[in-house]
């Protein structure tokens, strides 16, 4: 396979990983390709500020390890635990502007669902967010019309644009951290839904009431 050149960007996917999923990876590993960098790195989140709070969920260390044990033998896919360090509700800007600091120039790159998409407008500082950074975001084909509408008139329309020409189109799976919780918690199997590793990992710490 040929080596993929280097760009000036540095790629994320965020999310608590609560836990990682097939669909996580499946999703960094499409936006690699489209964009053509080295890596992704899973940004895991310390408490995400739109988030509910979880009847049954891990802690942040186990939540960083299954996040570690996931990517594992990828040398395309790494972590940045940057977030749970900083400790306290995770606001994407703060991240951006730590990232700018460490690589002035450098734009950071956000890759985001569509579900959260449409939520963006409410994200802390928008405005100076998306001047900073840049959010690709991924639908499944044909999708989206309605959430572009939604940010043309919240956003703007060039802001909108922009988040429309960076669509990453992919065959999203129906599989989410809170499914596999809720299957975990009725004794039901996550094979093939979870890496292995992770699924030992879950097992051995007895997480999720399963």
């Amino acid at each position: 396979m040929p080596t993929m050149a280097r760009t000036d960007k540095r790629v994320f996917l965020g999310g608590s990983f609560d836990p990682p999923h097939i669909g996580h990876l499946l999703m960094a590993e499409r936006a690699r390709e489209v964009l053509k960098v080295e890596r992704v790195d899973l940004l895991v989140t310390a408490t995400p500020p739109h988030a509910k709070p979880k009847k049954s969920t891990a802690n942040a260390a186990q939540r960083l390890a299954m996040a570690k044990l996931a990517i594992a033998g990828n040398r395309g896919l790494g972590v940045d635990e940057r977030e749970l360090q900083r400790k306290g509700r995770s606001y994407t800007i703060d991240t951006v502007r730590e990232l700018l600091r460490e690589r002035p120039g450098v734009r950071p790159v956000f890759i985001i669902g569509g579900d959260m998409l449409a939520d963006l407008p409410t994200w802390k500082d928008v405005n100076t967010l998306v001047e900073l950074a840049d959010f690709a975001p991924v639908f499944r084909p044909g999708f989206g019309d309605e959430v572009f509408k939604g940010l043309r008139a919240k956003l703007g329309r060039d802001v909108a644009a922009r988040l429309e020409k960076a669509v990453i189109e992919m065959p999203l799976l129906e599989i989410s951290s809170t499914a596999i919780r809720s299957r975990i918690k009725a004794g039901l199997s996550v094979r093939y839904l979870v890496p292995d590793t992770v699924r030992a990992f879950i097992d051995r710490e007895n997480l999720y009431g399963g």
